[in-house]
C-alpha cells in the first residue's frame, strides 16, 4: 500500500488536536467536582424506586464516571426521578440534568 504525501503529518496534527481537547476536558472535570457521587446517587434512586428489584434487565442502573444511565422509559419516569430527595431537601432534579437516551430504542 502506497502512502500519500503528507499522510503522517495529517495524522500527527489529528493527534495534537485530540490531545488538546482531552486536556481541556480534564481541566474542566478537575475544576467542577461532582456534588454527589454517582454510586451514592444510584443507591438513593434504587432505594426510592426499587428499580433493580422490578427490572428484568441485568443492569438497570449503570454507574459512569460523571453520570448514571437509568434504563427506564424517559417520558414515564423523568419527573419521578427528578423529584426524589437526596438529602436535606435537595432533589435529584436540583443537581442533575435528566436527559433521554440517545441510543436507538427498539420497540
Amino acid at each position: 500500500m502506497k502512502r500519500q504525501e503528507g499522510e503522517i503529518d495529517h495524522l500527527d496534527s489529528l493527534v495534537e488536536e485530540v490531545s488538546a481537547v482531552l486536556s481541556r476536558k480534564r481541566e474542566e472535570v478537575a475544576k467542577d467536582t461532582l456534588s454527589v457521587n454517582p454510586a451514592r446517587l444510584m443507591a438513593v434512586l434504587d432505594d426510592a424506586m426499587d428499580i433493580t428489584k422490578r427490572s428484568t434487565h441485568p443492569t438497570p442502573i449503570v454507574v459512569q464516571v460523571r453520570a448514571l444511565r437509568v434504563k427506564l422509559p424517559y417520558d414515564t419516569y423523568a419527573d419521578a426521578i427528578a423529584a426524589i430527595e437526596i438529602e436535606n431537601g435537595v432533589k435529584i432534579g436540583d443537581i442533575t440534568h435528566i436527559l433521554p437516551s440517545r441510543m436507538r430504542i427498539i420497540s
